[in-house]
């Protein structure tokens, strides 16, 4: 269970363990039964949460039930692609959301995929996306059964910059900008590399992230309501994020938007977050730029102000270790 970096709920990971206990994290909730899934679901959403995640281990004949429970008590479900499914099984099964552009890409590859519980998840893509003809009948189709659907995509673009162009002994693309500012430990991890590349494929992995960015690009122009998440460091890795989407193409302006009021339309929280307004909860953010043209400038915070208390950006870096944005 966690909170997203913009304004998003908090999320349950359903499991089914005897589908794939090998596979397990050591969070979320395991089902052995449809009715044990749905008995989780329900104890979740009295809990008071409005979003249910499940992920790729969970047994895709649960996704159906769990999905028309939540609706019909007006929770959304997102999450990963279970495996055995594809995306667009997910999203015809009433799912809301995908997380993870990958899963976006692994549409495509069924054929080329045994088991996307394991890191093939990531390698498929990197061997084949490149290959995906993003003008294709399949694929938009696929964006159609999107916009029908009314289905959101998390993409998360920054957490698969650096798996699919970083490289040992190099600066890691998504750490550079702010390589600098962070602790030596934490410096020394930039320079691991991504995944396992050979000089045959080097190439490839690099093209295969070009066209998950491109895809994303084609998603929004589709109207495909958008979502910036980053699975990284809270606090510094959601600026990448912002980052990459103008990278795609989107104007800046979009993309603050998108990590804002779409955010906080999209959970029913606007009236209370995602933009200023009377009577709004008072979180601001006071920036030194503009970052509605030059998207890099949502970096330079100086000011925080959460629930009407306001804080020192700086000083809250150096409370961890990190130096403040110059």
């Amino acid at each position: 269970m966690g909170q997203r970096d913009s304004y998003r709920a908090a999320s349950l990971e359903v499991w089914h363990h005897r589908w794939s206990r090998r596979y397990q994290v050591p969070t979320g909730l395991y089902a052995d039964t449809v009715n044990e899934a749905l008995a989780d679901v329900n104890r979740y959403i009295d809990l008071g949460y409005i979003q249910i995640k499940l992920y790729s281990s969970l047994n895709p004949a649960f996704v159906a039930p769990i999905a028309k429970l939540a609706r019909k008590r007006g929770v959304r479900v997102s999450g990963h692609i279970p495996n055995g499914m594809v995306a667009s099984q997910f999203v015809e099964a009433g799912a809301d959301e995908i997380q993870h552009i990958n899963f976006i890409m692994l549409n495509f590859l069924a054929n080329k995929v045994k088991d996307t519980r394991t890191p093939e998840r990531f390698t498929a893509v990197g061997d084949y996306a490149a290959k995906i003809d993003l003008d294709s009948k399949p694929v938009n189709d696929f964006i159609q059964l999107l916009r029908d659907h009314g289905t959101t995509v998390d993409v998360m673009v920054a957490a698969f910059e650096g798996m699919f162009t970083g490289r040992p002994g190099q600066v890691s693309p998504d750490m550079a900008p702010v390589l600098d500012h962070l602790p030596a430990q934490i410096q020394r991890s930039a320079y691991h590399g991504g995944l396992a590349v050979t000089p045959a494929n080097d190439q490839l992995y690099r093209d295969s992230y070009e066209t998950m960015l491109r895809m994303t690009k084609k998603m929004y122009d589709a109207g495909i309501p958008i979502l910036a998440g980053t699975d990284a460091t809270a606090g510094i890795m959601l600026h990448r994020e912002l980052e990459l989407e103008v990278k795609t193409g989107m104007p800046a302006n979009k993309a603050l938007q998108i990590a804002t009021l779409n955010a906080a339309r999209l959970l029913k929280q606007d009236g209370n977050v995602g933009s200023i307004g009377v009577g709004k909860q008072a979180d601001l953010l006071l920036v030194e730029g503009n970052p509605a043209e030059n998207i890099s400038d949502i970096r330079r915070c100086r000011l925080v102000m959460k629930n009407g208390t306001l804080y020192d950006s700086a000083a809250l870096y150096r409370a961890v270790g990190i130096a403040g944005a110059k």
